[in-house]
């Protein structure tokens, strides 16, 4: 597993400077035609239409090359890693690169750190097919490729890792950790030699002022104003996918989510595009971003401007991203750090003005991006590790350790899912509870058990009995199918029932004494569900049918499914 973790880190890395490759030179692009004219009319057409032009052609690029069932999120890949599957097809290598730069290099709200994810997701699964590796080592390689591309992106190698474990692994063991570290350290190390040079520096550069303890009261505040903030962000992220998803037409939704982003992003140009550079604003204390209004806001008084600014930060900016990404193709890391370093800062000024103390403001835009981070993802190493690496401000551990304790705390009580778990709980697919969790990872088809005899309809019950007491009892037995001549179950035989000859005639048929199923379920549906077929049913066995053409295929128990669990 160890070598081939390398080979996934250092090829994420690669693929991971030639998604930023591409992002550049469409933005490159973005500014030819936005310079093209010099008039302001024609400028102010260009903020319109440029986020339209990289959304609709990333929607486009989908529609043509990518199929039907594109991912956009990074809940597809926790429920494939949390099965052991790693069915990720060879063309996601390179789709998401090239759908992801176009929607926000032309000016779309929203990151690339998930489409690089899914990626080097890719890429790890690829890797194990070539080496014809399965099962959950596979996985393992996906998952390590997922931290690759963090760790090549943010150049943030021990917050990569912290963020698989927490929010795509489903089990944390030392085992697990160590592929990931590995392909982490590999895509950190090939990215700063071969494209970096060797260049020592922070992602973003940040204006570390001293703390002492009394900042602690408002780091506390800090931690829940920023779990407010984050639970924000995730219940009108969601709701905003639920209308869009409302409307029938995907060509009428198309239309309808790039006329909002558009309007959005000519009102507020702040948010276009991925923000870092108002984020290293920020951290280093200036207020440029809060203060330089945008052209149709000019009449205003400058009074208003920051106000309405946080305001569009706090509501539009998750919406934005939410339709870049849904007509588009992008990730919510970027955002969520975007509009965490304005709500620690815009915190830290309200601090000082009320005149509570005198707090650092560019510690606290930091601070603020744990907090909002921690929340959103439900990863609070990953949040204090991913502020630590990109900033550099490894004095600030202790109030980074705080925040993001605080802001999971209180963030779990407004909103009890991360981002991408919400989803898959919302349709059971997966679970918090570790019991319920585990059935959903066992398909019925491990468990059930092929009874050696089976009736027909037509047969004496004399014959029956003849077929089965020289059988050894066991609780695929319990039950004995009766099939039709095309296979399918036409019902069941109790054994107490078989057994009690005296009760029949000698012209007796199987057809009178069967009784039809309580319930059935299907070979493709997981324990869990089985368990709750029985639980309704009020039954100890239920026979399995194939899910393609309902024919009998075997019987599942209470027993088999304990037998299962333990092992």
């Amino acid at each position: 597993m160890y070598p081939f973790a390398a080979v996934v880190g250092i090829l994420t890395a690669i693929f991971a400077h030639l998604l930023h490759l591409l992002l550049f030179s469409n933005l490159d692009y973005a500014n030819l035609i936005y310079d093209w004219g010099n008039s302001l009319s024609w400028r102010i057409f260009a903020v319109f239409l440029l986020p339209f032009v990289g959304v609709f052609l990333s929607f486009v690029f989908q529609k043509l090359l990518c199929g039907p069932h594109f991912i956009k999120s990074l809940a597809p890949l926790i429920l494939k890693l949390d099965r052991n599957r790693g069915d990720i097809p060879f063309k996601d290598m390179f789709t998401h690169i090239i759908s992801s730069s176009l929607a926000v290099g032309f000016g779309g709200s929203a990151g690339l750190e998930a489409p690089s994810v899914l990626t080097g997701s890719a890429i790890g699964a690829c890797v194990s097919r070539a080496f014809f590796i399965q099962g959950i080592p596979r996985s393992m390689l996906v998952s390590c490729g997922a931290a690759a591309a963090i760790s090549a992106v943010f150049h943030s190698p021990i917050a990569a890792v912290m963020f698989v474990v927490e929010a795509l692994l489903p089990e944390f063991t030392i085992r697990a950790l160590l592929p990931p570290l590995i392909a982490s350290a590999c895509s950190f190390a090939f990215t700063k030699l071969v494209f970096f040079y060797g260049a020592e520096g922070a992602f973003f550069m940040n204006a570390i002022g001293p703390w002492g303890g009394r900042d602690m009261i408002a780091v506390f505040f800090c931690g829940i104003f920023t779990a407010i903030i984050g639970a924000l962000i995730i219940k009108s992220t969601v709701r905003v996918g639920v209308l869009m998803h409302k409307i029938p037409s995907p060509t009428l939704r198309f239309a309808v989510g790039c006329m909002i982003l558009c309007l959005i992003l000519l009102l507020f140009p702040m948010l276009r595009s991925q923000g870092y550079d108002s984020i290293e604003q920020l951290l280093i204390g200036d207020s440029t971003a809060l203060t330089e209004a945008p052209y149709f806001l000019r009449h205003l008084p400058k009074a208003v401007i920051p106000y309405l600014l946080l305001l569009a930060v706090f509501l539009l900016k998750p919406v934005a991203s939410c339709l870049t990404i849904e007509n588009g193709d992008g990730g919510i890391f970027a955002p969520t750090m975007f509009i965490g370093a304005f709500a620690g800062y815009s915190f830290a000024q309200l601090f000082n003005c009320l005149g509570i103390g005198h707090i650092n403001v560019c510690n606290f835009a930091a601070i603020g991006i744990c907090g909002v981070f921690a929340t959103v993802m439900r990863s609070p190493l990953a949040a204090i590790f991913l502020v630590v690496e990109t900033t550099g401000c490894f004095s600030l551990l202790v109030p980074l350790m705080v925040v993001a304790a605080i802001s999971t705390i209180f963030g779990r009580i407004m909103e009890p899912y991360s981002i991408y778990k919400k989803s898959l709980i919302a349709q059971g697919l997966i679970s918090e509870d570790p019991l319920e969790m585990r059935l959903k990872r066992i398909p019925v088809g491990r468990c059930f058990v092929s009874p050696s005899v089976a009736f027909t309809k037509e047969m004496l019950m004399g014959e029956a009995f003849a077929c089965v007491k020289n059988l050894t009892p066991s609780y695929a037995l319990n039950c004995v199918p009766v099939l039709n001549a095309d296979g399918t179950l036409a019902g069941l035989v109790q054994l107490t029932e078989l057994f009690d000859v005296t009760a029949y005639t000698s012209v007796t048929t199987v057809e009178q004494v069967m009784h039809q199923p309580a319930a059935f379920v299907h070979d493709t549906d997981t324990l869990d569900k089985v368990v709750e077929v029985m639980n309704k049913a009020k039954a100890s066995i239920l026979p399995v049918l194939y899910f393609e053409d309902n024919k009998f295929v075997g019987l599942v128990s209470k027993e088999s499914i304990f037998d299962k669990y333990l092992r």
